[in-house]
């Protein structure tokens, strides 16, 4: 029992080092930050972001078969412009 009270305490210390390093970061990383500042010059100017996202991987394409007692087939499949190659 002893041996666990020792170990419990080791990982509870552990974890609060961690902590310290982490709030370190931010607090380094965020130290100039401002959040007034907006990269237009009228600052009731609005501000476009554009934001994009492209598939890296199919993990998994699942086919459902036909059932003769239902009259829907579902087919769930990426759309085809997945296949297509990037030039």
């Amino acid at each position: 029992m002893r041996a666990f009270g020792i170990v419990l305490v080791t990982i509870v210390v552990y974890i609060v080092e961690s902590n310290r390093y982490a709030e370190q970061l931010y607090e380094d990383l965020l130290y100039y930050y401002n959040k007034n500042v907006r990269p237009v010059k009228n600052a009731s100017e609005s501000i476009k972001v554009k934001f994009g996202a492209s598939l890296i991987r199919i993990i998994d394409v699942e086919k459902l078969k036909f059932s003769p007692y239902s009259s829907r087939v579902f087919l769930k499949r990426p759309t085809p412009q997945v296949f297509h190659k990037q030039r």
